[in-house]
């Protein structure tokens, strides 16, 4: 949906945040780059589960309450990744052996 509509930007950085005024005059592309920044955040807000709304509460900012759950949950999906890679019988025995060592 966010790349269809060329909304992406807002999620993966390549559409920053403008600033209301430039060169002490308003900004003309900050009202659309509001609106459709406001859009992508109502969208991130109705996609996510219960259990990850309180990341995002008071997240004014779509960029920013994309990343929120990400920094919360990051340690946990760490070790998840780790238990998906592949590890072969010799990588078990030496992890073992290392771990058998004195210290």
């Amino acid at each position: 949906m966010l790349r269809c509509h060329r909304l992406i930007g807002h999620i993966d950085g390549t559409i920053p945040p403008t600033t209301t005024t430039a060169n002490n005059q308003p900004n003309p592309t900050y009202a659309r780059w509001y609106e459709d920044d406001q859009l992508v955040l109502v969208w991130i807000n109705l996609s996510l589960t219960e259990a990850i709304i309180p990341t995002v509460v008071n997240k004014t900012i779509a960029l920013i309450a994309w990343d929120a759950p990400a920094t919360v949950y990051r340690p946990f999906t760490r070790n998840l990744e780790a238990r998906l890679e592949p590890i072969s019988f010799e990588n078990v025995s030496r992890l073992l052996s290392e771990e058998m060592q004195p210290q």
